[in-house]
């Protein structure tokens, strides 16, 4: 049995007597490194003295460590509890060095009552809440912290939290997993299919395109978008930005229209010349306003940095998606496991470099696709998984690691149904396969060669290739009840899975280079399954490069949150299909943009000043080619008779005439001079 202790970290205030409890700090989401037990007692006894909280320097301290241990030799539990003063801490640091030496000293035995801190006024009691994993006693030297562990217990009814047993029991398995001796055998796995509910989109009839895009893009994501872009406006020193969801919701729909309406600059959306005007877009928000939200906008607090997150500045809003895409899941049983990318071109730790991909360089992400490309959960790859589990990475693999993970994320209801898990052979092992069968799914992909171990039975791949197009051999693994084939296409194909077997053979039409003709090759079921349900994360990635976002930004995170966006919008796609079947992309995309500027767009009350024509030599707005061509250049009132400034150089007269062609104001005295060529 592991040794582990539990402990937890509240804030007990008492005042006359009477107690109130405050959740103090939740360490829940931290991995603690070797040792650092002891570490975080000081340093949180030492933030304390900083006075930050109001609390007097003489301020007696009473803190209580509960703990909960568990062994071969039993169950204890009990709590350490001391006594000091504030002014200890401010003066003579050793003061906490020597509470921390004293713990090793305590025995771990039956617990202390609190009586003597309600007497106390104004008294703190600290309670530690973390988990640390131990291979030895307490009493062998106190903290060893090898790994985290989630078993929770409660140490009294008040502090009592929920367990999750989807993810005890998998880490058990993880924990207890012990690859067995292989038992190779002929044969081949009866068909095998589980039973599973038809999807139900009833509830999709009756909602807009801009309904279903709410749905993933939220108002609660507005409001954090809103919150957070203010503060970072006044941490680069700038005056309060008064911006409202209107706003944002209009400049979302401005990066949409961008995807299938592409200029050559951003600044082109605003232009009044008709070549490059777009006026629904000129007409819902003003192109300062535009330009103003893009330069601040942002997800996090840049005073919150979290350095074991590269990705941070994006966390808040990939989680409150996240939340949605699974919320908004229909269950569908053919799901694929598989890698997108970003595209990126600058510097950051996290860009990758793939050969042979569509996108070579740039942000690898994890996704959990349904067959038909909706994405129901994703996180992106920098290395070492933020508060990630590393038994699960030394079993499964870092990029397997996540699959874990969005399982465990989904709702107990959608959780156990019987999914079929499809992989391709970056991810695919015999743990993993192992691990999806008995967690009640079936798990399918191709395997490589140096994963199948020496004892491995059938041909190997050089010979296998001598066979002739459309060979299959295949056998089993009895002991973890895998069927691996081999298959002879092109090129060599092993796969392996724990539910689909090889027959019935089916044919496929493959070109023959030596009799220059299509002719028919027989299949297994376990490829054929595969080939068909395998796609859906490249199916995304297809649907969101077609009309992908083109306004392009200068910082890092800007293509992964663009990314968010169309991944939003393919998903809400994905749902309108279900009941709108020909409903393309393109119409999608376009009413979403034309409800989101028309709704919450606000046209500009005055207009701005008109551009300079390229081919003007004096820098004029008009045309040199119009202006000299000398054909209907005729004096007419303007527009209601409304005042317009002379477009005369050194003429800052206004007046009320205009020239009908140029459609600039003229005074009289200028007309003449406007249109005769001086140079």
């Amino acid at each position: 049995m592991e040794d582990y202790f539990q402990l937890m970290l509240y804030l007990v205030w008492t005042s006359k007597n009477v107690p109130s409890i405050h959740h103090l700090t939740d360490f829940d989401n931290f991995n603690i490194p070797s040792g650092d037990a002891k570490t975080i007692i000081r340093l949180v006894l030492f933030s304390l003295s900083n006075n930050k909280n109001g609390f007097g320097s003489g301020l007696p301290v009473v803190v209580q460590i509960p703990f909960i241990f568990n062994s071969d030799k039993g169950h204890s539990e009990g709590y350490f509890l001391f006594r000091i003063l504030l002014t200890d801490l401010l003066t003579d640091f050793s003061s906490v060095n020597k509470i921390i030496a004293s713990f090793d000293k305590l025995d771990v035995s039956t617990a202390k009552s609190l009586e003597g801190v309600s007497k106390l006024s104004w008294a703190l009691v600290f309670i530690f809440n973390m988990t640390f994993v131990t291979s030895t006693c307490a009493g062998d030297g106190g903290w060893f912290s090898t790994s985290r562990s989630s078993k929770k217990s409660a140490t009294s009814s008040n502090f009592s939290t929920s367990v999750d047993k989807f993810i005890v029991e998998n880490e058990k398995w993880v924990e207890n997993r012990i690859k067995p001796v292989p038992l190779w055998i002929d044969g081949d796995f009866d068909d095998r299919v589980s039973e599973f509910p038809n999807p139900n989109y009833g509830h999709l009839f009756n909602m807009t395109s801009l309904e279903l895009f709410e749905l993933f893009f939220t108002n609660y994501i507005i409001d954090l978008l809103i919150e957070e872009t203010k503060k970072y406006s006044s941490f680069k020193n700038c005056l309060d930005q008064n911006i409202t969801s209107d706003e944002i919701k209009c400049f979302i729909g401005i990066l949409i229209l961008s995807g299938y309406n592409q200029l050559p600059s951003k600044r082109n959306y605003w232009e009044q010349e008709q070549d490059v005007q777009n006026i629904l877009v000129s007409n819902s928000m003003r192109g300062d306003k535009f330009f103003q939200i893009m330069k601040f906008i942002h997800c996090a607090d840049n005073n919150e940095i979290k350095i074991d997150d590269k990705t941070w500045k994006l966390r808040n809003l990939m989680k409150k998606i996240q939340t949605r895409c699974i919320e908004n899941f229909v269950p569908v049983q053919n799901i694929n496991y598989d890698e997108s990318m970003i595209k990126y071109f600058g510097r950051h730790s996290c860009k990758q470099f793939i050969q042979g991909k569509p996108i070579r360089f740039g942000y690898k992400m994890w996704c959990l696709n349904s067959s038909d490309g909706y994405l129901i959960n994703f996180d992106i790859y920098q290395g070492k998984l933020p508060g990630g589990k590393t038994t699960y990475e030394n079993v499964f693999g870092k990029c397997t690691a996540p699959l874990i993970y969005f399982l465990e994320n989904l709702s107990p209801e959608k959780r156990k149904l019987s999914y079929r898990i499809f992989c391709d052979n970056l991810f695919t092992s015999a743990n993993l396969l192992s691990f999806l069968r008995d967690r009640g799914y079936s798990g399918t992909g191709t395997v490589r060669e140096n994963r199948l171990g020496k004892d491995f039975p059938l041909m190997g791949k050089k010979l296998f290739l001598k066979k002739q197009r459309g060979e299959c051999a295949s056998t089993i693994e009895k002991n973890d009840c895998i069927i691996y084939a081999r298959w002879m296409d092109n090129s060599v194909v092993t796969a392996a899975s724990t539910s689909i077997g090889i027959k019935p053979i089916s044919y496929v039409q493959r070109y023959f280079q030596k009799e220059k003709k299509k002719i028919s090759v027989p299949r297994p079921l376990m490829i054929g399954e595969y080939n068909k349900y395998m796609g859906g994360t490249d199916l995304m990635d297809q649907n969101i490069s077609t009309y992908r976002i083109g306004i392009r930004g200068k910082k890092w995170w800007w293509p992964i949150f663009t990314w968010l966006i169309d991944m939003c919008i393919n998903n809400a796609w994905i749902l309108q299909k279900k009941v709108k079947p020909n409903i393309s992309q393109l119409q999608f995309r376009r009413e979403i943009v034309r409800m989101l500027l028309t709704k919450y767009g606000t046209a500009p009350k005055v207009e701005g000043r008109p551009s300079t024509s390229i081919s003007s030599l004096s820098c004029n707005r008009v045309s040199d080619d119009v202006r000299y061509d000398g054909k209907e250049h005729l004096v007419i009132p303007t527009p209601q008779k409304k005042r317009r400034r002379c477009a005369g150089e050194r003429c800052s007269s206004s007046g009320r005439t205009m020239c009908w062609k140029c459609n600039v104001g003229l005074c009289v005295e200028c007309f003449k001079l406007f249109h005769t060529k001086t140079y």
